[in-house]
């Protein structure tokens, strides 16, 4: 039996990513309770489209931006806001994304 080293003539292709920084506001409802968090300078993989309405645009939102709202709370309602203050995509800047409405 010979041993014969496998090849590929595919190259592997890096995700395309940002890099951003989000202010999140956490409201919950039942106690009126609002926490603001600032998330700064963290690489997330972009999105597919940059079309606000596409339905990929928000399945890359619930899968990226949304994770990263909350403050660990398990019960009770809540809303979270989160707007890009920061990438290094001009597109993005300003950007709002809303969760739990």
């Amino acid at each position: 039996m010979t041993n014969v080293p496998a090849t590929s003539s595919q190259t592997e292709v890096a995700e395309p990513t940002l890099t951003l920084s989000l202010r999140i506001e956490n409201y919950y409802v039942d106690d009126g309770d609002e926490v603001v968090t600032d998330i700064r300078n963290i690489t997330v993989p972009a999105p597919n489209t940059d079309d606000e309405n596409a339905d990929a645009y928000h399945d890359w939102a619930e899968a990226v931006i949304r994770p990263l709202t909350g403050t660990g709370r398990t019960a009770g309602h809540a809303t979270y806001d989160a707007q890009v203050t920061a990438c290094d995509d001009p597109a993005m800047l300003n950007r709002r994304f809303s969760f739990g409405y």
